[in-house]
């Protein structure tokens, strides 16, 4: 009887399915991870740990008498310490427990590396009194976060001090645990999701969006990104240099490596590395689209045979955008609409929605707080900027206001549907001067 290899993927929720689909497309069984149940049952996982993907002691007590198991794989959250865990369990170690340490705390990561990276300025701060002190040598803007989080929670950006007094003068919780602070460089973000293996990399090198959510700072919400980067080839393959030797600090063999970049005058500064593949389904779904590749297939073929494919790694064309759902205001979730889906369903690649209907929203404060995604890919960029745009809108007006859901409920008049998007532009307006719109009332 021929041999059923078995995976462990870490998490069954909306960014591991396609995960699940791929295992099976090579004859292996997957052996799901999630404390939520309901998540394992949608993938169809028999094989299922219902726990928390970071226990990793109680991963490994229920896999013990399991056969022909070839590691673990996360994607899309933050769970390096389990894998390495398992893997090392297995007799697959690919790097050593020390540099998962020094990842996983960016405070440890820029004190090992700032030697020999650029590293904007930082350094530890337990209260308000000390972060002015750093502000009269390094100036504003500047950034405040946690040591070892993930997905924005406690991130703040500030301009300046009044700013600053403002957010955290009153709030005394913020400094219960000690904050990492730093200079702010440039708003020209990067991030290079890589797959590392003999000494070499697989990279996608791609855009980062930060421009529609800056009404929300302090708080730092990424709006999805552009596959692959526009940017120079110059730059691109000074991004790979400097990837393979963050690769070499940490000692990674094999493995993912992800690296969040910011570029000012053409210096390339650390602002994370993580020993694990992205979210937005960027190391499998778009990398197959965009690359004819997927970098986590490639990962799961290591582990199956012990080696990786040494095909080429190169753009066919297309480009893919991610763009995130996101609430302005505190409001319940709507039943949504989808005939712009439905138009457009040639071009997607990904949608989905993570809140339920009547569900309370807020504005965002980490990334978390996002009502969901869609990845568009296109031939043009200009038409896959110009559909991004379109979804985005079409469906985030429909979180927002509940407009264009109502309207389409029935054909309308031209001469009304001008009438709603005045009402909607003024409502907007009057929303962001903070002025009271609940009384507005549509009449025609």
């Amino acid at each position: 009887m021929k041999k059923r290899y078995k995976l462990i993927i870490l998490g069954a929720g909306k960014e591991q399915q396609s995960l699940y689909g791929l295992c099976r497309s090579k004859s292996l069984i997957p052996i799901g991870v999630d404390k939520k149940i309901e998540n394992l049952r949608k993938v169809k996982c028999k094989e299922r740990i219902n726990t928390s993907v970071h226990n990793f002691k109680e991963i490994i007590n229920k896999i013990k008498k399991k056969k022909h198991i070839i590691g673990a794989i996360s994607f899309g959250l933050d769970a390096p310490r389990t894998i390495l865990k398992i893997n090392n369990w297995l007799n697959k170690s690919y790097y050593p427990e020390q540099s998962v340490e020094i990842s996983k705390n960016k405070y440890k990561l820029y004190k090992n590396l700032s030697n020999k990276f650029n590293i904007p300025h930082f350094k530890k701060v337990k209260n308000l009194k000390e972060v002015l002190k750093f502000t009269q040598k390094y100036k504003f803007p500047i950034i405040l976060k946690p040591f070892d989080k993930s997905g924005s929670r406690d991130v703040l950006f500030f301009k300046n001090k009044r700013e600053l007094f403002k957010a955290l003068n009153s709030n005394n919780s913020y400094f219960r645990e000690k904050k990492l602070i730093q200079k702010f460089v440039s708003w020209q973000q990067i991030s290079a999701e890589a797959l590392i293996f003999d000494d070499k990399c697989n990279l996608i090198i791609s855009d980062r969006n930060y421009n529609d959510t800056k009404k929300f700072h302090p708080h730092i919400i990424e709006n999805g990104g552009t596959v692959p980067s526009k940017t120079s080839a110059t730059l691109k393959k000074k991004i790979e240099e400097f990837t393979l030797k963050i690769a070499k600090e940490l000692k990674i063999k094999f493995g993912p490596l992800k690296l969040d970049l910011a570029i000012n005058n053409k210096k390339i500064f650390l602002i994370e590395a993580a020993m694990r593949f992205g979210g937005g389904r960027v190391g499998h779904d778009i990398s197959k689209k965009i690359y004819n590749c997927s970098l986590v297939e490639k990962y799961i073929d290591f582990l199956k045979n012990g080696s990786v494919k040494s095909d080429k790694f190169k753009h066919n064309g297309n480009y893919c955008i991610n763009r995130f759902f996101i609430a302005n205001k505190k409001i319940k979730m709507k039943l949504i609409k989808l005939d712009v889906i439905k138009k457009y369903k040639k071009n997607i690649l990904l949608y989905y929605l993570t809140k339920k209907n009547k569900e309370l929203l807020n504005k965002p404060k980490w990334h978390g707080d996002r009502c969901g995604m869609v990845s568009v890919y296109h031939k043009r960029f200009s038409k896959c900027y110009m559909i991004a745009n379109e979804i985005v809108k079409n469906i985030s007006s429909q979180i927002n206001y509940g407009i264009i859901f109502r309207c389409m409920k029935k054909s309308i008049e031209p001469k009304v549907m001008d009438l709603v998007l005045v009402y909607v532009s003024m409502k907007m307006l009057l929303e962001l001067c903070q002025l009271d719109t609940t009384k507005m009332v549509l009449r025609y």
